[in-house]
């Protein structure tokens, strides 16, 4: 993420990097989603990569993150990924290319700025807003239009 967003990042070896499950009374840690593997989950093949802005579901039982990937001569593409605390079913709810901005709703529902407007994404599954419809809202950031 050094390389991309230098104001939001570590700068890191590639191929290190990735989600680290961290107990904060002992100090151990635990990768548990490389960049490698969320990279085949969105179907990233190549170029700089990062994943950024994890947000745990309110129950604790699931992470969401951005990945990012800069494919050189494709445009830069940012992802959706979730899974279960220790890494496990892994999903990416969107891997279409703008993907930020985003809240857990509940458990089992996203809210997530994607492009043209806010979709309600709903976790695991291809189910995007109340009865397929994208939310029609402005814009990603919660500013005064006037």
């Amino acid at each position: 993420m050094f390389y991309g967003r230098r104001g939001y990042g570590y700068s890191t070896q590639i191929g290190t990097g990735g989600i680290w499950r961290v107990d904060l009374d002992t100090g151990d840690s635990e990768l548990i989603c490389s960049l490698t593997e969320a990279a085949k989950l969105v179907g990233a093949r190549e170029g700089w990569q990062w994943i950024y802005h994890l947000l745990v579901a309110p129950d604790g039982s699931r992470v969401a993150a951005i990945h990012a990937a800069d494919g050189g001569a494709m445009p830069l593409r940012h992802s959706l990924i979730t899974m279960d605390i220790d890494g496990s079913d892994a999903f990416a709810l969107d891997h279409g290319g703008m993907v930020s901005h985003y809240a857990w709703r509940d458990p089992q529902h996203i809210l997530a700025w994607s492009g043209a407007g806010f979709v309600l994404y709903g976790d695991k599954s291809s189910e995007v807003g109340d009865d397929g419809e994208r939310l029609h809202l402005s814009r990603g950031h919660a500013v005064d239009p006037q």
